[in-house]
């Protein structure tokens, strides 16, 4: 949903506070030395960040700001369309065969989280189009039309626009709190758990989870920060199929502590 102002005071407090909290800790894990240079990963993580900071964010302000003028790019808030939109259904889809693929070689707890991981993707990315419905231009079951607010073929608009307003911003708190600990305070060095490697190791893909976390924050860019989380689930996934690939230094874990 378009918020299409910034005149909620405490959507624009979240959003400058994560601000400030999540981009010095994003810098930080981009130069931070001792860490281990992945030339794909620093490159194209730069530019997604680039493409998603340098370009769709301040489109994003403009499109509001002249009344959603760029639907062919954002959409409108009348249906799930737009290029953002169908990108972050190819993200997600994309996400959703990584995810799969990484659960048919884990073990225990780690490959129930990434089978978890590929439905809920796939789930996702359907309920992003409502299922095609806007590719396809089939009428809404009057079962749904209904009760869904936007009368499209999904699940998730017969929640009122507010509850997906605060329930962005606690994921985005939530998001920021975790890879800062993750990736600053040497937890997954305890915990040994191989799905958080890419956070706590990376550097791109730490920065792209903390601003995806900080766009969350206000409805103004919903549609952004769900392209900005697919595209760090993306990267993440990407970076741990390429270490299933690589000689492990020791057998993946099973979060678990590390005997003192």
């Amino acid at each position: 949903m378009f918020d299409g102002s910034f005149e909620n005071p405490t959507a624009l407090f979240l959003l400058l506070f994560a601000a400030m909290t999540a981009g010095p800790a994003a810098m930080a894990a981009l130069v931070a030395p001792g860490r281990p240079l992945r030339l794909g990963e620093f490159l194209g993580g730069g530019a997604a960040m680039l493409a998603l900071w340098g370009l769709l964010v301040p489109l994003n302000v403009y499109n509001h700001a002249r009344g959603e003028s760029l639907v062919l790019l954002f959409g409108a808030e009348a249906n799930d369309t737009g290029l953002v939109e169908y990108g972050t259904v190819a993200l997600l889809l994309t996400a959703a065969g990584l995810a799969a693929s990484l659960a048919r070689t884990a073990r225990g707890l780690q490959g129930l989280l990434y089978g978890l991981l590929a439905v809920a993707a796939f789930l996702v990315a359907g309920e992003e189009i409502s299922w095609g419905q806007w590719i396809f231009h089939w009428a809404t079951p009057q079962a749904i039309d209904a009760r869904n607010l936007q009368h499209e073929t999904n699940l998730h608009n017969f929640l009122p626009p507010g509850f997906w307003g605060d329930a962005y911003a606690a994921v985005g708190w939530a998001l920021i709190a975790a890879v800062i600990a993750l990736r600053f305070t040497g937890l997954n060095d305890r915990l040994r758990f191989q799905p958080f490697d890419a956070v706590s190791n990376g550097r791109a893909v730490p920065a792209l989870f903390l601003g995806a976390g900080v766009l969350m924050q206000h409805p103004f860019f919903q549609e952004v920060s769900e392209l900005a989380l697919a595209t760090a689930i993306v990267f993440a996934l990407v970076q741990l199929n390429g270490a299933r690939r690589r000689p492990a230094a020791e057998p993946a874990g099973q979060l678990q502590p590390v005997a003192a």
